[in-house]
């Protein structure tokens, strides 16, 4: 790591304080009297990937995956425990940082080749967090079953946002850990994903390989929320090819492009219709590893 990459991990480094801040969702629901906030559609400025089973940062695309349509979607008869035991695991304990985007932040801003709209990235960005940490805050007054807690950070005008880890939270993930049947599941969503994307647009799934779940492509985005600028780093799981070309292609005078070519997906077993409600209701609105 860098001196500059250091320093700026430092800086937005939380400190210990006497005060804690506390938020009403049902007062700040309460004020906006059934207004919606406008926003602005998210356009890509970047992407950086985690490599390895020892995970290593690198600029660019290099774990992007593309998808690929199983040719009988109906009939697929996958199994989604293979590989479970032998897998490399992401440790669910020890959170999700926000080191990753700002080594990128930090490698555009000392980036010779680097446009100069990338070097400057955080000149007018209010908010810069995770996509997780931006959806566990949207969607606090639909769950309340589960506490939150953030650590916040000021720098050079930009406030840094990361989620930390609860007491609740970091009981429930050993609970898991300790049960190979309540743990598995995690597992399915990183297999299901072997089996829908391949390393090469066109390419064929290799769901013989080790699951590696600490690899991972991020894009960066920039957007906007009422009056308040972000930027958020947001782990993708495959692209459509041909989508994303095409996004790329309509790239903005500033170098930004639309990320519509990008795909989340979802496993869900679905049986009961308050079952299918909840899948649409908590999984669909926020993805809780990224």
């Amino acid at each position: 790591m860098s001196a500059q990459e250091q320093r700026l991990e430092m800086d937005a480094s939380p400190v210990p304080g006497d005060y804690v801040a506390t938020l009403s969702v049902y007062e700040a629901v309460s004020q906006s009297a059934g207004r919606f906030l406008t926003g602005r559609k998210p356009r890509e400025v970047g992407c950086f990937s985690i490599v390895g089973e020892q995970p290593c940062w690198v600029d660019g695309a290099a774990m992007l995956k593309y998808l690929r349509m199983p040719s009988s979607p109906d009939q697929l008869c996958w199994d989604l425990n293979m590989g479970y035991e032998t897998a490399v695991r992401w440790d669910l304990l020890k959170g999700k940082k926000i080191h990753n985007l700002l080594r990128w932040l930090a490698y555009q801003a000392s980036n010779p080749a680097a446009e100069p709209w990338q070097q400057s990235l955080l000149a007018n960005t209010d908010f810069a967090c995770g996509r997780g940490t931006l959806a566990r805050i949207a969607c606090t007054p639909y769950d309340k079953s589960n506490d939150w807690r953030l650590v916040a950070c000021r720098h050079r005008g930009t406030i840094f946002l990361c989620s930390s880890l609860t007491d609740a939270y970091r009981q429930l993930r050993l609970d898991d850990k300790a049960d190979p049947e309540r743990d598995r599941p995690a597992y399915w969503g990183y297999k299901f994903e072997q089996f829908m994307a391949a390393s090469e647009p066109g390419g064929e799934p290799n769901v013989q390989a080790m699951v590696n779940e600490r690899e991972a492509c991020h894009i960066v985005v920039r957007s906007r929320l009422a009056s308040h600028s972000l930027l958020v780093a947001a782990q993708v799981d495959c692209a459509d090819h041909p989508v994303l070309e095409r996004c790329k292609q309509n790239k903005r005078t500033d170098g930004s492009s639309s990320p519509a070519g990008y795909i989340e997906l979802k496993t869900s077993q679905l049986c009961l219709e308050r079952q299918a409600h909840n899948f649409h209701r908590i999984p669909v609105a926020k993805t809780p590893r990224r």
